[in-house]
C-alpha cells in the first residue's frame, strides 16, 4: 500500500496554489503583479472555506504591519519630527476607531491592535530615554540665571559627526561644525537661552532625507 505524505495544512495550500499556476497557461501568462493582486484577494474572499479564515487572515495582516511599519519606536520618531502634530490623545483616537470597528462579539480585533497603545508607546519611550542616555549623557545644573541642562559636549560632537557619516572623514581631515547660541523671553519673568550644534560640512548625509 501507498503511503502518502502527511504535510500541514498551509503547506499543502502553497502547493495546491503553485500547481495551479504552473499548470494553467493562461495563469503562466499573468504579470506579476496581477498575478499578486488575484492571490491577496483569494485570500481575503470570504468565501475561501466558507470565511473560517477570514480573522485570522487579518491577524496575521496586523502582526506583519505591527512589526514592520507600526513599529512604536518609528511612530515615536515621527511624533517627535511632526512637533506635537501627532501626540498620545491623538493615538488614542486612532485606537478607538479601531475598536469602534468590532462588532462586540469579538474581542480579538481590540486586543490584537493595528496600532499599539500610548501606555506602549509611553514604556517604549522610556526605554529610548535610558539608551539616549548612554549615547548623550546630560546632567541639570544651575545656573545665576536659573536652571539648566548641561549635555556631554565630547560625546555631542561625535554623535553629530557619526550622524552625518563623517566618522572616518573626521579622523583623517577637518569638519566643518558651526555652533549657535538663542535667548528668547517666554514671559515676563521667565525666559531661555539654548545652545547647539549644526553640521555644515558639505560632505555630512543628512540622515532624515538620506541625502
Amino acid at each position: 500500500m501507498e503511503n502518502k505524505e502527511s504535510i500541514p495544512l498551509n503547506i499543502a495550500i502553497v502547493r495546491v496554489i503553485n500547481n495551479c499556476m504552473s499548470s494553467k497557461q493562461r495563469y503562466k501568462l499573468l504579470s506579476k503583479s496581477n498575478l499578486a493582486i488575484n492571490i491577496a484577494k483569494a485570500v481575503f474572499d470570504h468565501t475561501l472555506c466558507d470565511g473560517v479564515a477570514s480573522e485570522e487572515v487579518i491577524s496575521e495582516a496586523k502582526k506583519w504591519l505591527r512589526k514592520n511599519v507600526f513599529v512604536p519606536a518609528a511612530i515615536l520618531k515621527q511624533m517627535d519630527l511632526r512637533g506635537g502634530t501627532l501626540n498620545y490623545e491623538g493615538i488614542k483616537v486612532l485606537n478607538d476607531v479601531e475598536a469602534s470597528a468590532t462588532d462586540g462579539a469579538n474581542m480579538r480585533r481590540i486586543i490584537n491592535r493595528l496600532i499599539c497603545t500610548p501606555a506602549c508607546l509611553k514604556g517604549v519611550a522610556k526605554q529610548i530615554e535610558r539608551e539616549g542616555d548612554v549615547i548623550r549623557p546630560y546632567r541639570h545644573i544651575h545656573t545665576p540665571y536659573g536652571e539648566g541642562i548641561k549635555f556631554d559636549y565630547a560625546k555631542v560632537t561625535w554623535l553629530v559627526i557619526n550622524t552625518f557619516g563623517l566618522k572616518d572623514a573626521a579622523k583623517e581631515q577637518k569638519v566643518n561644525i558651526s555652533a549657535s547660541i538663542d535667548a528668547m523671553r517666554i514671559t515676563k519673568n521667565l525666559c531661555h537661552t539654548s545652545a547647539g550644534l549644526k553640521m555644515t560640512d558639505i560632505g555630512g548625509k543628512d540622515p532624515l532625507q538620506n541625502m
